[in-house]
């Protein structure tokens, strides 16, 4: 096979692949509820009440009282809670509160089938990095998160993850450019990369989990780069505690905990679970594939380690 035919055969599978991504996309957006989510009842919530979380003086009660996402930062409930403030006041439905929580749900979709494209487009470049323009290993990448179906469930929730992976693939193709020029910064490179920690932190707190391989790095840059690579981690550091801490502040101070959640933490042990503790079994097990989530699955091990 001669490589012109080679390079037909790449483009078209391509463009097959991008298309099928697109109609996944569309069909979500036609056909899924956001109320379906994993705890939708909670975001929804949250989104609802979020003027009365966050802007100071309205807040009468604890947190919790109004949504048992309480513990979760604010960022992904930021766009769903514009629209759904802006369907309140300039329009007068029967059933308010009910249209304009499908109002959001749906431009959230749209929103975040952007944010996932822009995602695609982000790792194509990383790839562009090393690789410059071989189009096997963009359609392999292409391939690989095309497939991951979660992300196309996240897309369709009010959730942090597609956040999570936008902001942490900008994160990372930033850091690879840092690296390519021996870690010469500027001030701009210092704003995008605590900017983004920032949001990090604000997105979910399980972003914390990726920041420590930062740091980790510092053991294996070259011995002339470490001096200028640390100051670089202080910046950038300092100023996503800047914008993320005033939200872990405000946890500490309300629940005694920067790490609250709606549930108190139930010690493990192997010797006093049943086996549906670890296994999925009866009705259950026909759930794996289709309803891994709340209520199919009740015990706290299998669910959340699936999720």
């Amino acid at each position: 096979m001669n490589n012109k035919l080679l390079n037909k055969i790449e483009t078209l599978t391509f463009g097959i692949v991008s298309i099928s991504i697109l109609y996944v996309l569309i069909y979500n957006l036609l056909h899924y509820d956001p109320i379906q989510g994993y705890d939708g009842d909670a975001h929804h919530a949250y989104v609802q009440n979020f003027l009365n979380l966050y802007i100071p003086g309205r807040l009468n009660q604890p947190s919790s009282n109004l949504t048992y996402e309480f513990f979760s930062p604010p960022f992904p409930y930021l766009f769903p809670a514009f629209v759904n403030e802006i369907c309140k006041s300039y329009f007068s439905f029967e059933n308010i509160y009910e249209t304009c929580q499908k109002i959001y749900g749906f431009v959230n979709i749209i929103f975040q089938s952007i944010m996932y494209l822009v995602l695609l487009y982000l790792y194509m470049k990383i790839v562009k990095l090393f690789n410059g323009t071989d189009k096997k290993i963009y359609l392999s990448v292409l391939l690989v998160l095309g497939l991951f179906t979660a992300n196309y469930r996240s897309i369709g929730m009010i959730r942090a993850e597609t956040y999570i992976l936008l902001l942490n693939s900008f994160l990372l193709y930033r850091f690879l450019l840092l690296l390519k020029k021996s870690f010469a910064y500027d001030k701009s490179d210092i704003f995008y990369f605590g900017f983004t920690i920032g949001l990090l932190a604000l997105s979910r707190q399980w972003a914390f989990l990726l920041f420590p391989a930062y740091f980790l790095l510092y053991f294996f840059i070259k011995k002339e780069h470490k001096l200028r690579y640390f100051k670089f981690l202080t910046y950038t550091f300092f100023i996503g505690f800047l914008i993320s801490s005033w939200f872990y502040i405000n946890l500490y101070i309300e629940y005694g905990s920067f790490t609250k959640f709606n549930q108190e933490p139930i010690p493990f042990s192997l010797k006093n679970q049943p086996l549906s503790f670890y296994l999925p079994i009866g009705n259950e097990a026909s759930m794996v594939f289709t309803k891994p989530i709340r209520p199919y699955f009740q015990n706290q091990f299998f669910t959340n380690s699936i999720l």
